[in-house]
């Protein structure tokens, strides 16, 4: 049986009453089926002590987060004021490097993501950011060094990628914000039976 059919097959069984059979279902993979409910267990809220582990780890990890994420705000904070970016590396046990070529607006990498890129592009020769990296749990601090102006006589076909590339980074934003907006306002309630099921499954 595909996933896409044992996925079916839950929503069934979670929409039948106990003690019946549902009605004669097909999966996407057309496969043919009936779910009978022989009992329900009550959701119910697992003691502390069973999950006690698990929500001092991710409390750790929150707290690691805020804390590094406030440390890279006021490295970056200090070297606006006039610091120097290489002594205040040096504190946090850092050095400076060097991009080894010229960020693009769409070039997002390991270190840097979409929204570092935004923010170092709205931003002046010699002003430093902080953000989240692409890839791990941690932050970057960067200064603009150079700013390189765009060429207006580049190829029509350059323009057209260029503008194409914007036009999804401004979609991909609108929806982000969209769902951060939503997710705020009606709250989010992650199924973790539902949800271990599908990370689990080894297939047929």
């Amino acid at each position: 049986v595909e996933f896409a059919g044992i996925v079916g097959m839950l929503r069934v069984a979670f929409e039948t009453i106990e003690g019946s059979d549902s009605n004669l279902r097909d999966s996407p993979a057309g496969d043919f089926y009936v779910a009978r409910v022989d009992g329900v267990t009550p959701a119910s809220v697992h003691p502390f002590a069973d999950v006690r582990t698990r929500v001092l780890t991710n409390w750790r990890a929150e707290q690691t987060d805020t804390a590094l994420g406030n440390m890279a705000d006021a490295a970056a904070a200090r070297v606006n004021a006039g610091e120097d970016f290489t002594d205040v590396a040096a504190e946090l046990g850092r050095i400076v490097r060097l991009t080894p070529r010229a960020l693009t607006r769409s070039g997002s990498t390991e270190v840097f993501t979409n929204g570092a890129l935004g923010q170092l592009f709205n931003a002046s020769a010699g002003t430093a950011i902080a953000s989240e990296v692409q890839l791990g749990a941690s932050y970057v601090v960067a200064r603009v060094t150079a700013v390189q102006a765009a060429d207006p006589t580049a190829a029509p076909e350059n323009i057209a990628t260029l503008q194409a590339q914007f036009d999804q980074n401004l979609s991909n934003e609108v929806i982000a914000g969209y769902v951060a907006y939503e997710q705020e306002q009606v709250g989010v309630r992650i199924n973790e039976e539902v949800l271990n099921q599908a990370l689990n499954y080894q297939g047929p």
